[in-house]
């Protein structure tokens, strides 16, 4: 068997959340056991634990979300207070996270402030859906295995052909 195909199914998608409701915490963590999506979930109820992590990590891949959930209303530090960290953040960690940010109620004034934040993928109303959660799972596997794949071709290793 080649490196590459073992490198490939070896691929686990990872979800980060950073929110300070337990409940949506506990609901996602469900969704995701009956969905057999995420191979990991991390919580982070405050905002700076979550920030502390990706900074200690930045330079370890393995340690790092694929897909990022901040929400906007969380005390201490809001999602945008969390949003403007990430902005610098981001280019310095050694794998690329999709933002989406999730909160409650959608206004059209935070819809305009987020587009000052081009790495944020989506905007996501709370409760997050079984097929919302399934199909972010599904863009993240693509995104990894295509970053998979650009890292096999620069090694030069390619699949055999059994």
């Amino acid at each position: 068997m080649s490196a590459a195909p073992q490198l490939l199914n070896e691929m686990n998608c990872t979800l980060f959340i950073i929110d300070d409701d337990d409940i949506f915490h506990r609901i996602l963590e469900i969704m995701v056991q009956k969905s057999n999506t995420f191979e990991k979930v991390t919580h982070f109820n405050r905002s700076k634990n979550g920030l502390d992590y990706l900074v200690t990590h930045k330079s370890d891949a393995a340690m790092l979300p694929d897909v990022l959930f901040v929400d906007l209303s969380m005390p201490e530090m809001n999602g945008w207070e969390v949003l403007d960290e990430l902005r610098p953040l981001l280019p310095l960690l050694s794998k690329q996270i999709t933002v989406y940010i999730v909160t409650t109620a959608i206004s059209s004034f935070e819809m305009a402030r987020a587009e000052k934040y081009p790495f944020v993928s989506e905007f996501i109303s709370k409760p997050v859906s079984f097929d919302k959660l399934v199909a972010i799972h599904e863009l993240a596997v693509k995104k990894v295995e295509k970053s998979a794949q650009q890292t096999l071709d620069g090694l030069g290793v390619h699949p055999v052909a059994e």
